[in-house]
């Protein structure tokens, strides 16, 4: 299995969702951690005055939170992805289904262009996942990810 890697897939109405995403022989699977905010530090960087307000609460809770889930899903992963699976929000897609993978190192409006970049799976049946790469992500190491189950058809820099 290839070192996971986390992303976020936004949403204009609604919270956006934060994911880990490992890649199998066969497929890649997400399993969705927590929201907008999940990320180290993401209030703060996106919305200074809340930051401030919530970052004494992040930090102290969520934080271990974070840890114990992450470990959770982990074990998960190697015992039975399917259980994870069952949940929602979590999904797999096969490698066998992805028609093209576009990677742009450019940030976006979204985040106010606090991001690494993005990420645009395309899919056979014309279904298209977006995807941000967040702060604390490299996008050398999402790229290497889709290179490593040669799926990768486009890099924009």
């Amino acid at each position: 299995m290839v070192t996971p890697i986390y992303l976020i897939k936004p949403s204009t109405f609604t919270l956006d969702k934060y994911y880990k995403v490992y890649a199998t022989e066969t497929s890649y699977i997400f399993i969705k951690l927590g929201g907008q905010f999940y990320e180290e530090n993401a209030v703060e960087k996106q919305y200074l005055l809340l930051g401030l307000i919530f970052s004494f609460f992040r930090k102290k809770i969520l934080a271990n939170k974070r840890f114990v889930l992450e470990n959770k899903v982990d074990k998960g992963i190697e015992l039975n992805p399917d259980s994870l699976l069952a949940k929602r929000n979590n999904f797999k897609v096969d490698l066998d289904n992805i028609k093209a993978v576009e990677v742009s190192e450019k940030s976006t409006f979204h985040t106010a262009w606090n991001d690494n970049g993005s990420v645009k799976i395309t899919l056979r049946n014309g279904k298209v996942l977006k995807f941000i790469i967040p702060l604390s992500v490299s996008a050398k190491l999402v790229i290497d990810s889709f290179e490593s189950k040669k799926v990768l058809n486009k890099t924009v820099n």
